[in-house]
């Protein structure tokens, strides 16, 4: 039995050794011929639609922001993540091409290849266990969002401290097949909450706990005898600040105001300026064609004054001679 039918049989897809044969090979084998028989579209699957399979099971299963989950995705697919892949299926035993092609430098390559191949064509189960060994357990690490701000609990326990100067407990009971969560601090129960999963039992439980403890510590400060004051504090804080952002916002429109009356005045006097350059021009045309009348007449006159004594071929040869 060859290396690609055992594969095949770990990856319970007996019946797909040619295509899984084809999702290692790469087109350089084919020395540019038979490009369609190369791992080309197994790859595109790999680095797009296995990648979606991933992305769904950190949206199922992660209780992250959508930046922390797009950080998280990425991180699972960097080159030295992949090539653990290539590492536990020993692809260098597998993989085709060409004797010019640097394998080594390219292992993503292959790897991507074989989660194509995995999407096209590994069972469901089968295809959902692959992701959770190679892309979930081991990089758990990774996962997990450890911003405090983020984390209910730790915000229960700030305000459960403020009020009854102890932490949250939590108290999880399996009844069946649901689980059930249950906050409270001391003998005051806060918030309780059921579901077929620990995860979100747990976390509609904190968000209940966290709105009650909210609330609690609202009531308590307003019996405060500086409760009043403080709101004075705050409201006039508020006031002060919309004072701001008007004196800003009409600041901001005498300035637009100033500046496009300014562009007004100094459209109209190039405007202006361009009417009297026209008007010089047309004065300057008029001189120079009186100039040129009157230069035409002096002329004609004097042209008059010659051939008067003459006889009329003679002035006839001038006059032609002239024109």
């Amino acid at each position: 039995m060859s290396d690609y039918h055992l594969l095949a049989l770990k990856l319970k897809t007996p019946d797909t050794v040619n295509e899984l044969k084809k999702a290692l090979t790469h087109k350089s084998f084919f020395k540019g011929e038979n490009e369609e028989k190369s791992n080309s579209r197994y790859v595109f699957a790999g680095m797009f639609a296995f990648r979606g399979l991933v992305a769904e099971a950190l949206f199922m299963y992660l209780p992250a922001t959508g930046t922390q989950l797009q950080h998280a995705l990425g991180n699972l697919f960097k080159n030295e993540h992949l090539e653990r892949v290539f590492a536990a299926y020993d692809l260098h035993r597998l993989i085709r091409h060409s004797v010019n092609f640097d394998a080594d430098k390219h292992r993503h390559i292959f790897v991507y290849g074989l989660l194509g191949y995995v999407f096209a064509h590994v069972p469901d189960g089968a295809k959902q266990e692959f992701i959770r060994r190679h892309f979930i357990l081991p990089y758990a690490h990774i996962l997990t969002p450890n911003a405090k701000n983020r984390d209910m609990e730790a915000q229960c326990n700030v305000l459960s401290n403020m009020l009854y100067g102890c932490k949250v407990k939590l108290t999880m009971q399996q009844n069946e097949t649901l689980w059930a969560v249950t906050v409270a601090a001391k003998e005051n129960m806060l918030a309780t909450e059921s579901s077929v999963s620990y995860r979100y039992a747990r976390k509609k439980s904190l968000k209940k706990a966290l709105i009650a403890l909210s609330d609690a510590a609202k009531a308590a400060d307003e019996q405060t005898a500086d409760y009043a004051l403080r709101q004075q504090v705050v409201a006039d804080t508020i006031r002060r600040k919309e004072e701001e952002e008007i004196r800003r916002k009409q600041t901001a429109l005498a300035e637009k105001q100033a500046k496009k009356k300014a562009e007004a005045e100094a459209k109209k006097a190039k405007t202006a300026e361009m009417k009297q350059l026209r008007d010089k021009q047309r004065r300057q045309a008029k001189a120079a064609a009186a100039q040129r009348k009157e230069e035409q007449k002096k002329k004609t006159a004097a042209l008059a004054a010659q051939t008067k004594s003459m006889s009329a071929r003679k002035r006839r040869h001038l006059e032609d001679k002239q024109k």
